[in-house]
């Protein structure tokens, strides 16, 4: 009987030692699973366009914007011809300045920037325009274009305030 006792006190040590150990590895494991999940949103967040990395266009997000420039009213445009569909873009622009000598010279060539802008607009298709990089592709261009025509300076970016197309 006694020996039986003496058993049975082992066995539950040893029951009482492997819950230990399973208790001890599981949390293990939930910590390693949890810090890897950190680490990779922190690495993953880090090099998407997440608010603190460059925007496709050169400028930063926490950096302090130039002085901005409304080309006033909405631009219309119909887009070009695809198929038996007509298609109409209706955009409102405020472009970002890099001085205000350039918000200035900007300000004084507004007709010439609408001008641009329809032009360049109305020579997208909409499938161009719904592409992955669509509108980014339209914000290089003008800006490139934009920069072409300014003799002061140039501009830093282009912002969409209303992108329609019907």
């Amino acid at each position: 009987m006694a020996k039986d006792n003496v058993t049975n006190n082992e066995a539950k040590a040893k029951n009482s030692t492997v819950t230990v150990v399973l208790i001890g590895l599981f949390s293990f494991l939930i910590t390693v699973v949890i810090a890897g999940t950190v680490i990779f949103l922190t690495l993953r967040n880090d090099g998407s366009s997440h608010p603190n990395v460059e925007l496709g266009v050169g400028t930063k997000k926490n950096v302090e914007l130039g002085p901005l420039v409304s080309i006033g009213n909405d631009i219309i445009v119909n887009l070009a011809k695809q198929g038996s569909m007509d298609y109409y873009l209706k955009v409102n622009v405020t472009l970002e300045a890099g001085n205000k000598k350039v918000a200035e010279e900007l300000t004084n060539r507004i007709p010439q920037v609408r001008d641009l802008l329809i032009n360049i607009l109305s020579s997208k298709t909409i499938d161009k325009i719904n592409e992955k990089e669509g509108k980014e592709l339209i914000r290089r261009e003008i800006i490139n274009d934009i920069n072409e025509i300014l003799s002061t300076g140039k501009i830093k970016n282009v912002f969409f305030q209303e992108f329609v197309i019907q």
